[in-house]
C-alpha cells in the first residue's frame, strides 16, 4: 500500500510542476514542461479519438481514465458515464470477471504485453466480442502507472465462426445420417470422401475404406464407356444423373442411381465431382414385382363387370380407372371428370345419398375396414342410375392411408322394382354366373392352347426318340398324366405284320387277369374304332357292342377310354385308360387331347420301328461287308503273292547285277566289298518282303530312326540304276539347300519311293525323265516325284489309294501298291497326294520334320 501512495503523490507533483530536492527544476521550467506535456497529451488524445480501434486506459487500480470514441460507439456509454469506474463492474460478463482481473494483475506486476479475447456488455445489454492487445506504462522507478488496452471488435466474425462450426457439425451429422450415399470424386475418378451410406452401398467391410480407390474399379467393363462419356460432360460443366450397375467389394451386382455435379476451383479448373448414390436394387425389384402385380390386377379388372378404380390420397385424391367401363357406367369420358379426382365424382352422386356415402367412406377409413355403398348416380344421358360400390382403404406399413381401391357396379336394372330386393339379387347372380361361365370358357380355350403346346412338345420329343421301349413308356406316362387316369394298358403287335395286339406296356399298377388278353385287329370292334379314329368311352363301346371274346378286355377298365392308334387309316395299336383318380368323367377336351396325342404317337412308333428295321438291316449289311472284305482279302492273297514276287524280283535283279560286277572286279577287294554290302542289303529287303507276306493278317511293329532324305533318295537311285538303264529312264534328284534330317522308318520310305519310281517307269513305255524335288517348309519336308508319262484320268484319281483299285489290271496290277504307300505315309503323320502336271503324273509326299522316335503297328 505504501508503494501505491508514493505513486499517487508522484502523480500529483507532476501535475503541479513541483519536484523533490533532487529534481532541481525551477518554477519557470516546470511551466514549460507542463505546456509541452499538455500539447503532447492533446496529440495523443487526437490519435486515440481518430483510430478505428477501441482504446481504454486504466489506472493502477483498474479505474477507467480514458475511453475513446470507438468505445463509446460500441458500448453506448459516454466517457463521463464510465470515468473512474472499475472495468469489471459493468462491462464484463459474470464468468469473465475473474479471468480479466487476473490479466490486469499480471500487467500490474509487469508481465506485458499480452493478448486476450472477451465480451463487453453494451449499455443496451448487447454483447460485443473484442480481441485485445494489452500493455502498461511504468514510471521511472518501474512501477506500473497505467494499463492500456487496444481492441478490435470481432463480434460478427466470431458469430460467423460459430455459425460455421455449427453448420459444419450439422452437415457432418447430416452426411452421416442421410440414407443416400454422398461422395467426392477427383478428376481421375478417385474417391476422396464418402459417407457411411456410400460405403454401405458398396458393401465395405468394417475397418476398410474406399478413400483412394477408383470408382471405375466397381463398374463392369460394359458400363465404363458410359462413365467416361459422362465425365467428359462434367468437364464441360454439365451435371448428370444416370443409372449404372456396380460390382461391390463382395462381388454382388447392384443397380444404383448417381447424381453428379462438376466441381471447379477458383481458376476454373475441373477438380472432380460432388455426387450422391442411391441403391435402386431392391427398389427396382420391388417395382418389377409391383409392375407384375399391377398388370395382374389390371388384367383381372378388365375381366370384371364393374368399374375398377384406385383413389390416391397422397396425390390430392386423384382417381385412376383400371378398365374401360367409365363411359358405359357414367356416360362421361374419363377426361371429362374435372381434375379427374374423387370429389368431382362425388358431386354427381344424388344429393339424397351423398352425405351417407361420404360418412360411410370416412368411417371405414377410421376403422380400417372394407365398405359397401349403394347410391344413385347422375348419368350424363340416362338420368339417375343405381350403383353399388365396394372398396377398402389401403395403408402403408406405418399405418398411413395410401388410398382406396374399389369397384363400382351399375345395378339400375336390379333396382327397377325396389320392393323386390330378392329379385334384383337373383338377377345380379345370373349376370355373375354368366360372366363366370365366360371366364370358364376362356380358361378352357387357354387350356386347349396349353394342351396343343404340350402336344407339340411331346410330338417333338417322341419324334426325337429312337428307342422303342422309351417311346412307349413316355406315351403311356403322358396319356395318364394329362388325363389323370389311375391305370393304363397299351396293346401293340409283338412283331411287325402280326394281326394280334398284345399287352406291351402298362401303368398305374395294372396287371393281366388270369388269361392273357389278345386283341384281333380285324375284329368288328377294332374295325369300328379304326374307322372312328378317336377315343371312345368304354360305356359307349358297351352300348354299341356286346361283350365278346374280342372285346372282353374292356371289362378290366370300367368308366375308362379306348384310344385307337391309327397310322395311314390302319389300326396300329390300342391304348386303354381306366377311370380318373378324381372320380370325374372324361370330358371332350380330354378326348380331343388324347386323340391328337395318339395320332402323333402312332407316327412316332412307325418311325422308331422303321429306324430299328433300318438299323437291323444296316447291321446285317455291315456284317456282310465284313465277310466280303475278308473274302476279298483272302482272294487278294494270291494277287499279293504276285506283288511280292514282283517286289522280290527287283532286288534279285540287283543282286544278279552286282554278283556279275563282283566277278568282274574280284581282284579289286574294296569294290567287291561294297558290292557285297549292297547284295546283303537287297537280301535283307527280300527277307522283309517275305516277312510282310507272312504277317499279312497281323500287324508288325516298326520304329523310327533319324535319316537324311537326300541320301535316302541317292541310295534308292543307285539301287535302281540298272532298271532305269533297261527302261531308258533318267532319274534326277534336285534338293534345296539345308534339307534337314527327319525321323522315319527307312525301309518303309524306301518301299514307298521305289514303288513310285517303278510306277513311273511303267507309265513311260518309251523311256523319259523322272524328276525328284526335295523342298522344305517351316515344319515339313516335301518330296515330289514327277514323270513324263500320260498321267491318270481324273475319274480314277480319287480312288488310286483304295485297296485293290488299279489302273493296270491288264498288266497284272494288284491295286495294293499305292494303298500300302498311303498307310506307310499316314503312319508317319504325313500326307501323299497325286496330281497331273504339265509333264505327266506327279506324286507329292509331305513328312513332318520334328516328331518322336515313334513305334507303331503297321499292316501290309
Amino acid at each position: 500500500m505504501a508503494k501505491k501512495e508514493d505513486n499517487s503523490n508522484r502523480q500529483d507533483n507532476q501535475k503541479t510542476g513541483r519536484t523533490d530536492k533532487a529534481g532541481n527544476l525551477s518554477s519557470t521550467d516546470s511551466e514549460g514542461i507542463t505546456k509541452k506535456l499538455r500539447q503532447h497529451s492533446r496529440f495523443i488524445n487526437a490519435v486515440v479519438e481518430t483510430t478505428g480501434a477501441l482504446v481504454v486506459v486504466l489506472d493502477s487500480e483498474g479505474r477507467i481514465v480514458l475511453f475513446n470514441r470507438v468505445c463509446e460507439e460500441t458500448t453506448g456509454y459516454s466517457f463521463d458515464e464510465v470515468k473512474d469506474k472499475y472495468l469489471w463492474d459493468f462491462l464484463l460478463l459474470q464468468e469473465e470477471m475473474e479471468p480479466i482481473k487476473s490479466i490486469f494483475y499480471e500487467l500490474q506486476r509487469g508481465i506485458f504485453p499480452n493478448q486476450y479475447e472477451n465480451y463487453w456488455i453494451g449499455k443496451d445489454e448487447s454483447l460485443h466480442f473484442v480481441t485485445w492487445s494489452n500493455t502498461a506504462l511504468v514510471d521511472d522507478s518501474g512501477e506500473v502507472t497505467y494499463v492500456i488496452g487496444t481492441g478490435i471488435e470481432i463480434t460478427e466474425h466470431k458469430n460467423a465462426e460459430k455459425a460455421l462450426s455449427i453448420s459444419e457439425s450439422r452437415y457432418r451429422e447430416l452426411f452421416t445420417a442421410v440414407m443416400e450415399g454422398i461422395g467426392i470424386i477427383d478428376e481421375n475418378e478417385i474417391i476422396q470422401f464418402c459417407n457411411p451410406a456410400f460405403e454401405k452401398i458398396f458393401e465395405v467391410d468394417s475397418g476398410e475404406s474406399l478413400i483412394g480407390i477408383s470408382l471405375l474399379d466397381f463398374v463392369p467393363d460394359d458400363q465404363k464407356e458410359l462413365i467416361t462419356s459422362l465425365t467428359k460432360q462434367r468437364q464441360q460443366n454439365i451435371a448428370s444423373r444416370y443409372e449404372v450397375r456396380i460390382i461391390t467389394t463382395r462381388g454382388n451386382n447392384r443397380l444404383v442411381r448417381i447424381s453428379a455435379s462438376p466441381h471447379f476451383d477458383s481458376l476454373g479448373r475441373y477438380r472432380g465431382t460432388f455426387g450422391t448414390v442411391i441403391d435402386l436394387t431392391e427398389q427396382r425389384q420391388a417395382e418389377d414385382a409391383l409392375k407384375d402385380s399391377v398388370q395382374s390386377y389390371q388384367t383381372l379388372a378388365k375381366n370384371l363387370p364393374g368399374l375398377v378404380y384406385r383413389v390416391l390420397s397422397q396425390e390430392s385424391d386423384r382417381i385412376i380407372f383400371f378398365n374401360d367401363l367409365v363411359e358405359s357406367l357414367t356416360g362421361y369420358l374419363e377426361n371429362e371428370f374435372p381434375g379427374n379426382d374423387l370429389s368431382s365424382f362425388e358431386s354427381m352422386i344424388d344429393d339424397r345419398d351423398r352425405p351417407d356415402v361420404v360418412s360411410e367412406v370416412r368411417q371405414a377409413i377410421v376403422e380400417k375396414r372394407p365398405f359397401e355403398l349403394r347410391y344413385r348416380f347422375a348419368h350424363k344421358t340416362k338420368g339417375l342410375r343405381h350403383f353399388v360400390e365396394r372398396g377398402r382403404p389401403v395403408y402403408d406399413s406405418d399405418g398411413n392411408l395410401q388410398g382406396i381401391d374399389g369397384v363400382i357396379f351399375d345395378v339400375t336394372y336390379h333396382r327397377e322394382v325396389e320392393e323386390s330386393i330378392k329379385a334384383a339379387h337373383i338377377e345380379l347372380e345370373k349376370q355373375y354366373k354368366a360372366r363366370t361361365e365366360e371366364l370358364a370358357e376362356a380358361n378352357l380355350r387357354k387350356k386347349a392352347m396349353f394342351d396343343l403346346y404340350n402336344i407339340f412338345e411331346l410330338s417333338r420329343n417322341f419324334n426325337a426318340m429312337l428307342n422303342y421301349q422309351s417311346l412307349l413308356d413316355s406315351f403311356v406316362l403322358a396319356a395318364m398324366g394329362r388325363a389323370g387316369a389311375k391305370q393304363a394298358a397299351l396293346f401293340l403287335p409283338l412283331k411287325p405284320g402280326q394281326k394280334e395286339f398284345h399287352l406291351v406296356k402298362s401303368g398305374g399298377g395294372f396287371s393281366l387277369p388270369n388269361t392273357q388278353i389278345i386283341i384281333n385287329q380285324h375284329s368288328s370292334f377294332c374295325l369300328y374304332i379304326a374307322n372312328l379314329n378317336r377315343p371312345i368311352k368304354i360305356t359307349e363301346a358297351k352300348d354299341k357292342f356286346e361283350i365278346s371274346k374280342e372285346s372282353d378286355f374292356i371289362e378290366n377298365f370300367p368308366n375308362g377310354l379306348v384310344i385307337p392308334l391309327v397310322f395311314q387309316t390302319k389300326l396300329r395299336g390300342i391304348l386303354v385308360l381306366s377311370e380318373k383318380e378324381s372320380g370325374q368323367l372324361y370330358q371332350d377336351n380330354d378326348i380331343e387331347f388324347l386323340s391328337i396325342l395318339a395320332s402323333q404317337t402312332a407316327v412316332s412308333i412307325e418311325n422308331v420301328r422303321l429306324y430299328e428295321s433300318e438299323k437291323e438291316a444296316m447291321d446285317k449289311l455291315q456284317k456282310t461287308q465284313g465277310l466280303l472284305l475278308q473274302s476279298e482279302r483272302s482272294a487278294a492273297l494270291g494277287e499279293l503273292s504276285a506283288k511280292v514276287a514282283h517286289e522280290v524280283n527287283n532286288p534279285l535283279g540287283i543282286i544278279k547285277n552286282y554278283l556279275s560286277l563282283v566277278n568282274q572286279n574280284i581282284k579289286d577287294a574294296d569294290k567287291s566289298l561294297g558290292y557285297t554290302k549292297i547284295i546283303k542289303q537287297e537280301i535283307d529287303r527280300i527277307a522283309l518282303i517275305v516277312k510282310q507276306l507272312l504277317n499279312f493278317h497281323r500287324p508288325v511293329a516298326v520304329s523310327f530312326d533319324k535319316i537324311n532324305p537326300e541320301k535316302l533318295i541317292s541310295d534308292i537311285l543307285l539301287l535302281m540304276e540298272n532298271q532305269f538303264m533297261d527302261a531308258g529312264v533318267i532319274a534326277t534328284c534336285r534338293a534345296e539347300d539345308s534339307i534337314p534330317e527327319i525321323f522315319a522308318w527307312p525301309d518303309g520310305l524306301k518301299q514307298v519311293f521305289m514303288n513310285l519310281l517303278v510306277n513311273s517307269i511303267d507309265a513311260m513305255k518309251n523311256g523319259g525323265e523322272i524328276i525328284i524335288d526335295l523342298k522344305r517348309t517351316e515344319h515339313t519336308v516335301i518330296f515330289s516325284f514327277e514323270d513324263g508319262g500320260p498321267g491318270i484320268k481324273a475319274d480314277h484319281i480319287p480312288h488310286i489309294f483304295d485297296p485293290y483299285y488299279t489302273t493296270k489290271s491288264r498288266s497284272g496290277g494288284s491295286g495294293l501298291g499305292l494303298s500300302v504307300c498311303y498307310n506307310i505315309i499316314k503312319n508317319h503323320n504325313g500326307s501323299i497326294n497325286y496330281t497331273n502336271s504339265k509333264r505327266g503324273g506327279c506324286f507329292i509326299i509331305e513328312l513332318p520334320i520334328e516328331q518322336g522316335e515313334n513305334k507303331y503297328d503297321w499292316h501290309i
